[in-house]
């Protein structure tokens, strides 16, 4: 399965994707260190872990940075706003109180004096304007971490349409001709976001991963270069321990009485792939049709499911399509972005159900085209 264009112009760009069931001890309460090392085994350049909040992923970074410093390492501990950042560095004095702050030119750092390792702690909205600091980067970072890196909802268009540029900026300014490897911990699952968007990353049903391998070749002068890049990204399905954990906190919290057996169904048990078509074929059609890239499509709702299937386009109906060429207002052909929100819900809900595998891929193109116009 591909979402890259096979030839761009001299540049070839091959993907390869293997999808992987993980099982976490039931009896564990938190996702630890334990679960992120499976994860780096596989050696990929970024590890991606998108889960529900409260699962411990981010006490485990912790944990795995530290690690790092002990060896003499240095790390890079991003958090995305000045509130974000201050929080998660008082985490750390709290956490790791044998780590000396130093404060160098505005930047902060938590060194550990004993093995030279250390903690550069940036605020990613500003890090872009970082300059001359060569001289504290003669021990190249190993890890970028990059906590919380999903927002609950993207509030500034700047930062939905420029975020994850800035973020490959950043991570070469500290990268240079090292070996870094990233690791993104993300609380949301809001899978249409600028990375996905800029990877090209499908969703990950809850309780698999899925390694992305994309190798892009460039022709020169009849000299083939070639380079890999390759993503882990993770949804863990919660273990009975850290459900009851999490269920525990949540009734206590929520001063109201909780449908148990719906929220489990809503945050536990998500599928974005799955290929289906309506039990009821006679439940009426949306009365206008999709498109993306001449793929028309619509959807039935039964049972408070989306069921998208591929239709035939009828003359004169509306149809809301994802890229701009296909817009045609004699022929009613339109895009609404109201509409791109209200299904997007819905898919990160895990509410969409497909009739064929080239459905769900229309669908997911169309849902990214219109976020890119957001």
């Amino acid at each position: 399965m591909s979402l890259l264009d096979p030839f761009n112009g001299g540049l070839w760009k091959m993907r390869r994707i293997k999808e992987i069931k993980i099982e976490h001890d039931k009896n564990k309460p938190f996702y630890d260190l334990n679960d992120l090392d499976y994860l780096c085994s596989y050696n990929t350049d970024y590890v991606i872990i998108n889960s529900i909040r409260n699962l411990g992923k981010s006490y485990a970074g912790m944990m795995h940075a530290k690690r790092n410093i002990d060896r003499g390492k240095t790390v890079l501990w991003e958090r995305y706003n000045k509130d974000e950042f201050s929080l998660s560095y008082g985490t750390w004095l709290n956490l790791f109180p044998d780590l000396v702050p130093v404060n160098d030119r505005g930047l902060k750092m938590l060194v550990d004096e004993e093995t030279g390792g250390k903690a550069i702690m940036l605020q990613t909205s500003v890090a872009t304007n970082l300059k001359g600091f060569d001289d504290i980067l003669d021990n190249l970072p190993v890890w970028e971490y990059k906590d919380e890196y999903l927002p609950v909802r993207y509030l500034q268009n700047n930062r939905l349409l420029y975020e994850f540029n800035d973020a490959m900026e950043i991570r070469q300014t500290f990268k240079r001709n090292g070996n870094l490897r990233s690791m993104y911990l993300g609380n949301n699952l809001n899978w249409i976001n600028p990375y996905s968007i800029g990877w090209e990353l499908m969703p990950v049903n809850t309780g698999y991963a899925k390694i992305y391998y994309d190798t892009y070749t460039l022709d020169m002068d009849r000299e083939k270069v070639s380079k890999t890049r390759s993503i882990i990204m993770e949804s863990p399905k919660p273990t009975q321990a850290q459900i009851k954990r999490i269920l525990e906190s949540k009734v206590t919290s929520s001063g109201k009485d909780v449908n148990i057996e719906d929220y489990l169904n809503n945050e536990f048990y998500k599928e974005y792939d799955k290929i289906a078509k309506c039990p009821d074929l006679s439940t009426q059609l949306s009365d206008y049709e999709m498109m993306s890239q001449g793929y028309y499509f619509g959807y039935r709702i039964y049972d408070g499911r989306y069921y998208f299937c591929k239709v035939h386009h009828a003359d004169g109906k509306t149809v809301f399509v994802s890229e701009k060429e296909y817009i045609d207002i004699d022929d009613k052909h339109f895009r609404r972005k109201e509409l791109a929100s209200t299904l997007e819900d819905a898919f990160n809900r895990g509410l969409c159900i497909f009739d064929s595998t080239n459905t769900l891929m229309a669908y997911y193109r169309w849902l990214i085209n219109n976020r890119k116009r957001s």
